[in-house]
């Protein structure tokens, strides 16, 4: 057992630094192709043309869902904490930024 956490602990440690470095790519084309590819697989849904600047991070993504033309900011921490038979989606449109301070109930809608 202590051989295979030998082997494995490296190896989660890589694919953390990976997603590390696709989250803090700088803000670029090419940066927001990698965290839309990034986010596609850990989120329930994302719409088309998100801008997900650099540092973006989701916190219990698997129940958020991102429409179309969403942008978010430098930095974003969306942090969701609900119970999980709820899911969020963010509207069309959406513009979210280190600056603001919305409540959730602004910048989200429930779904059932």
């Amino acid at each position: 057992m202590k051989f295979l956490k030998i082997i494995f602990f490296p190896l989660l440690e890589l694919r953390r630094i990976l997603i590390e470095i696709i989250i803090f790519w700088p803000t670029s084309p090419f940066g927001n192709i990698l965290r839309k590819t990034y986010y596609k697989s850990c989120l329930k849904k994302i719409g088309s043309n998100p801008l997900i600047e650099s540092g973006v991070r989701f916190l219990d993504p698997k129940n958020i869902t991102i429409n179309n033309n969403s942008i978010f900011g430098r930095n974003v921490n969306l942090i969701v904490e609900i119970e999980n038979e709820f899911d969020i989606a963010l509207n069309n449109d959406q513009i979210i930024s280190i600056t603001d301070y919305k409540s959730l109930l602004e910048l989200v809608k429930n779904l059932k």
